[in-house]
């Protein structure tokens, strides 16, 4: 199969426009390799592609914001956009949900590149492996230091509250 290689820099400043919950510290590195695939007249594009750039986080545990490197490695299948699809609904199969569609003689792979790099965000970022977090008694950053409720006798249960809560509004509600 022949077919080429494009790779280049996006600015971040324009993917803001496209992505404003991205927050991008640098520009993003794309590459991409297109070659037809199957009959060059039925328009198949296969694109094998990878992104990468550095983004803004905050960690899960401490909250503090760091700086991470995101990378998606990905391919797309693209063909050539049907004439019509039928007016009252479409049904899906499991190899179309792979398929991306075309019009004319370009094609605009910007919110796929872009949906790539949010999937590649951790859903948990860590500033680093071994972070502490926060003390859940007084926010102390535990990275930082050592708090003293952390030495006063052990910590409350969490559920300590719950043997005060009273069910006697619950049980007036349900009689009548």
């Amino acid at each position: 199969m022949e077919g080429q290689h494009l790779s280049f820099h996006v600015d971040p400043l324009h993917w803001e426009q496209i992505a404003s919950d991205l927050a991008l510290l640098g520009p993003i590195q794309a590459d991409l390799d297109i070659c037809n695939q199957g009959n060059q007249d039925e328009g198949e594009l296969y694109i094998s592609a990878s992104v990468s750039s550095k983004v803004q986080c905050e960690c899960s545990r401490c909250l503090k914001p760091f700086s991470q490197s995101i990378a998606s490695d990905f391919h797309l299948l693209y063909i050539p956009s049907p004439d019509s699809l039928p007016a009252e609904g479409y049904a899906l199969t499991s190899d179309a949900l792979d398929l991306h569609y075309y019009v004319g003689d370009q094609i605009d792979v910007d919110d796929e590149l872009v949906s790539q790099l949010v999937l590649s965000i951790p859903m948990l970022p860590l500033c680093r492996s071994d972070c502490q977090g926060l003390c859940p008694h007084c926010g102390e950053n535990l990275n930082l230091m050592t708090c003293l409720c952390r030495n006063e006798g052990g910590s409350p249960s969490t559920w300590a509250d719950l043997k005060n809560f009273s069910h006697k509004e619950f049980h007036a509600e349900s009689k009548t």
